[in-house]
């Protein structure tokens, strides 16, 4: 369900983009043909397409784990307000896996099967469901959700390198 990843990503660069782009973040917005019933407040992502620094970030993390760079991926920001709820869900298709960063509010993690896991850095079984109970500061996430292969393939990738 998740493997910690121990790898040195330039957190202090990705937090610079991801305030650059904070403003323009839409709120989540559930796909009502997925979730049945699912609110969130105090949640806004961003599918980040036209930044060249993220892209080069994404492609120096799959060089260094023999991941193909013809993989499908998205890159997303997540921001969870503070005391804010993500009630236990999968990930909507077509994503398969995801890694996350964690680059404010490393005191919550993620909970899967009523346990919280408190991580910085891990791949996530999203197709397994997860929540979040976020705690007094905001949540900042950076994320490379893949689109195809799936969690057991990715740990397996970085096993061999860790």
């Amino acid at each position: 369900m998740i493997y910690n990843i121990d790898y040195n990503f330039p957190e202090d660069a990705i937090l610079d983009i991801f305030n650059q782009r904070f403003n323009k973040m839409p709120d989540w917005q559930p796909r009502s043909d997925f979730y049945e019933e699912v609110t969130v407040t105090g949640l806004k992502t961003d599918q980040v397409f036209d930044d060249a620094r993220l892209t080069k970030i994404v492609e120096d993390f799959f060089n260094c784990y023999d991941i193909s760079l013809n993989e499908d991926y998205e890159i997303q920001f997540y921001h969870l307000k503070p005391f804010s709820v993500l009630p236990t869900h999968v990930d909507e298709p077509p994503t398969t896996a995801a890694i996350n960063l964690v680059l404010t509010g490393d005191k919550t993690g993620v909970i899967f099967d009523n346990k919280e896991y408190i991580y910085h850095c891990a791949v996530l079984n999203v197709l397994h469901p997860h929540g979040v109970k976020n705690q007094s500061t905001a949540r900042i996430l950076f994320r490379i959700v893949f689109l195809g292969l799936s969690y057991d393939q990715i740990v397996s990738k970085i096993r061999r390198v860790q």
